[in-house]
């Protein structure tokens, strides 16, 4: 049996199950299903034990044990972002239009709001966590239309972080409510045109800062 206090040893496709209790009565006694997953171009000069998962929701009370039971269940989306965010920060290694260039190559599927939506999330540990349960090791389907952020220098900027520790369960439950069943206000007409003027604005002060900085250079 895997240990699950040895989090160093853990391997791409583990899969861990944390049963919800005392975060909400319609999802107490069902299971968040965690799943390890590694990619490499996040992963370079990356400091500190920052595993990288995702995470399900099962939709009852019984606690899947194999890759077909978990395959069914539905991914949790733990970070929104308007699409044009996607190109924040820019790589002053490259010039702007090389670095658009680049983050452009990577397909995504934006919403009928033009958000793009993040699976993917890196846990913090300390000594003090949750009872985890070890499923095994499972080639678990990854979401169809998940955006995997551009990275350089490994660093993964948008991807969340959580610590895990009694309140991580409510945050996901929070994601969940948030992202999957839509009740963030990010869904209000109001928020949906502020976040994509904020996004463009952004974009132009990221773009005017980086030539100033690369004009004095």
């Amino acid at each position: 049996m895997k240990s699950i206090y040895r989090t160093k040893s853990w391997a791409h496709g583990d899969t861990f199950a944390m049963k919800i209790e005392n975060v909400d009565k319609e999802y107490d006694g069902r299971y968040i299903i965690l799943i390890k997953c590694y990619y490499k171009k996040y992963e370079k000069n990356k400091k500190g034990n920052y595993p990288m998962f995702r995470a399900k929701i099962t939709k009852d009370k019984v606690l899947p044990t194999t890759k077909e039971e978990i395959d069914k269940l539905e991914f949790i989306k733990t970070r929104l972002l308007d699409q044009n965010m996607r190109f924040l920060p820019f790589d002053g290694s490259i010039s702007d239009e090389e670095h658009i260039k680049r983050v452009s190559k990577i397909k995504i599927y934006p919403d009928e709001y033009g958000y793009l939506y993040l699976n993917i999330f890196r846990i913090f540990f300390r000594k003090i966590r949750p009872s985890l349960i070890y499923l095994g090791n499972f080639n678990i389907k990854p979401p169809e239309k998940e955006y995997l952020p551009y990275s350089f220098d490994g660093r993964d900027h948008n991807i969340e972080m959580f610590e895990l520790t009694e309140e991580f369960p409510k945050e996901l439950i929070k994601a969940y409510k948030d992202y999957n069943l839509k009740q963030s206000e990010a869904y209000k007409k109001e928020e949906i045109e502020s976040n994509k003027r904020m996004a463009n604005s952004f974009l132009e002060v990221n773009k005017f800062v980086d030539n100033f900085i690369n004009n004095m250079n």
